[in-house]
């Protein structure tokens, strides 16, 4: 087993801090809690953000301006711009100087633009828009509005009043929609063709860039550079283009293979982008300017996409239990944390490690004594495209469960966070892989993995715990590795693939499958099956059945027909029916239910629940 170490989290956070020089502003910080808050940018106008902070205890909203003074709202909306003949709801530009009003008299419609500068906000005439099928959208500099039609677009001119020309489209939709920031390109991704499409809005000339990777295209501030992703050797690759040289692109690549970039943006004439370029599990932002590429910061958080504020780069960084706003500079490269919630640290005394094992990468949490270690839990993902993380994961939907993670490692276990065949962040050969392999490739990833932490840690009692599809993976697991597992955590999971897609054909999951199941797929679907392990193979092992009974995403049934079927066969199932919850499980209540839970079917009284 290869590692990668990496000290406690709480080292790690004050070193980061340190060496980034970020401050951190608590004016407004709440009462030191242990409880998670993940902060990010809901909406702003000029130097204004309504921060929301989303916390199983329940959301959280703050006022705060670009030199980190923030006003606490509570549970409270705070509202950036000012109401519009008595409506909050109109389109407004990023600065909060121009408003648009949607006005309707029976079958008649308009739209009125407001300068938001006055007050109360002015009247500057009616702008003609046709309705209905229209989208309408301020461009960056705040000084063009562009409209939308169905097959159609057109760009507004505020200060002269004056449109230009209509420019036909050659499509309809337009995923990955991008705006240049004088509104003079417009692009969108087309997959008949595998390229992103470029409209010029001033004279209609369009253009296409050849890509297999279905993203977006970015803009500088001057609108003469711009950026856009490609795949090479099926990993998602970042190239930066000058504008002029379309329709005869000369294009740069800014990362290589293995890196994949995640998410990428212009403030001014700066790109600066997300990637895992030194490892896997470690995202990095990056700036890209006058053809030389630097790192801003060596763990950025990918759970909410990077946005322009007043001039700066607006990114999120998980600190502990926390996430909190950091804005950049790139005129002056000073940095700045907006942290109006206390911090929350994460559990100390755990060694938190990046490893190779079973072939595959994955997290080690490691108790502060391993002397007598020998319990391991192997967490499992969802998605499957989705990755775990070193510390708490990027989505609140998988901090929960990092929490409870830490608290098995604080009872003296070890936690492997592993990421499966068909996990995100290893290329695209890699997720599809599990392709017609669900239940046999990721499976045989755990197998191998749990045979090597009993050879090097000493283990001897394993359980497995997943949620959505990493559930159906602890149902399987046990299914097919009952001389292994000793118990399993099934969170909203799935437990027939076959009834799932038959029933909901539209279902995502069919794309496992490659499609509903018929001759040429049967197999694969015979192949997933968990319960005729569950009846050869298991005896009385506990398997902890978690779901939310308001699960819009995996159906209730699936949970609710295994436990029949297990307990008609005798088996040592514990149902788990969560009233209030959906897929992802939000409040308090629930957590602290499911860790006791837990800490009772597999009989852990070192495990401590609650905060």
């Amino acid at each position: 087993m290869h590692m990668i170490r990496y000290g406690a989290m709480a080292c790690l956070a004050v070193a980061t801090v340190v060496s980034l020089a970020v401050f951190i502003e608590t004016a407004y910080a709440q009462e030191t809690s242990r409880e998670i808050n993940y902060g990010s940018i809901r909406a702003h106008a000029g130097d204004r953000m309504h921060i929301e902070y989303r916390s199983p205890a329940g959301p959280r909203h703050f006022l705060c301006t670009t030199a980190s003074t923030c006003e606490d709202y509570g549970t409270s909306t705070p509202q950036l711009l000012p109401a519009v003949a008595g409506a909050r709801e109109y389109i407004r530009n990023p600065q909060g100087t121009f408003g648009l009003r949607h006005f309707a008299l029976g079958t008649f419609s308009y739209y009125v633009l407001y300068d938001l500068r006055q007050n109360p906000p002015h009247s500057l005439g009616t702008v003609s828009i046709q309705t209905p099928n229209t989208r309408i959208q301020f461009t960056d500099d705040g000084q063009h509005i562009v409209v939308l039609y169905s097959g159609a677009a057109q760009r507004y001119t505020i200060a002269s009043a004056q449109w230009g020309p209509r420019v036909q489209l050659s499509q309809n939709e337009l995923p990955f929609r991008s705006i240049s920031p004088r509104g003079t390109y417009l692009s969108a991704y087309n997959y008949g063709v595998e390229g992103h499409r470029i409209w010029n809005l001033t004279d209609g000339t369009h253009f296409t860039i050849p890509s297999t990777a279905p993203s977006y295209v970015e803009f500088s501030e001057d609108e003469r550079h711009g950026a856009y992703a490609n795949h090479i050797n099926g990993f998602k690759t970042l190239y930066t283009f000058p504008v002029a040289s379309l329709p005869n692109l000369k294009s740069t690549a800014l990362t290589r293979p293995p890196a994949l970039v995640e998410d990428y943006i212009f403030v001014g004439d700066t790109l600066f982008f997300l990637a895992n370029q030194t490892h896997p599990l470690t995202w990095s932002l990056f700036a890209h300017a006058d053809g030389e590429t630097t790192v801003i910061d060596e763990e950025a958080s990918y759970g909410d996409f990077m946005k322009r504020v007043n001039g700066r780069l607006a990114y999120l960084k998980v600190e502990g239990r926390n996430t909190n706003v950091v804005l950049y500079d790139p005129r002056t490269q000073a940095r700045r944390m907006i942290a109006p919630v206390s911090p929350s640290p994460a559990a100390e005394g755990i060694t938190r490690e990046a490893v190779r094992i079973g072939g595959v990468h994955g997290v080690l949490l490691s108790p502060e004594n391993t002397r007598h270690a020998d319990t391991l839990y192997i967490w499992l993902h969802g998605g499957p495209q989705r990755q775990t993380s070193i510390g708490y994961h990027p989505y609140l939907s998988y901090a929960v469960y990092d929490e409870l993670l830490e608290k098995f490692a604080e009872s003296g276990a070890y936690v492997l966070k592993l990421d499966y065949t068909g996990s995100w962040g290893y290329g695209k050969d890699f997720i599809e892989a599990l392709h017609l392999n669900i239940g046999v490739k990721d499976i045989a990833d755990i197998s191998r993995a749990i045979d090597e932490m009993k050879r090097d840690h000493g283990v001897r009692t394993v359980y497995l715990i997943g949620n959505s599809y990493g559930g159906y993976l602890a149902f399987k697991g046990i299914a097919e590795l009952p001389g292994k597992v000793q118990g399993a955590v099934s969170i909203n999971g799935v437990s027939n693939w076959y009834s799932l897609i038959s029933r909901i054909p539209s279902s995502p999951f069919r794309t496992l499958f490659e499609g509903v199941p018929d001759q040429h797929n049967l197999r694969a679907y015979l192949a997933s099956g968990v319960f005729t392990g569950l009846v050869n193979g298991v005896n009385n092992q506990p398997i902890v059945v978690v779901y939310g009974e308001r699960d819009s995403t995996v159906p209730v049934w699936q949970s609710t027909e295994y436990i029949e079927f297990a307990r008609a066969k005798n088996k040592n199932v514990i149902p788990l029916a969560l009233p209030t919850e959906d897929h992802i499980l939000r409040s308090r209540e629930s957590l602290d239910l499911l860790c006791e839970t837990v800490k009772d079917a597999f009989r852990q009284s070192r495990l401590s629940c609650g905060l």
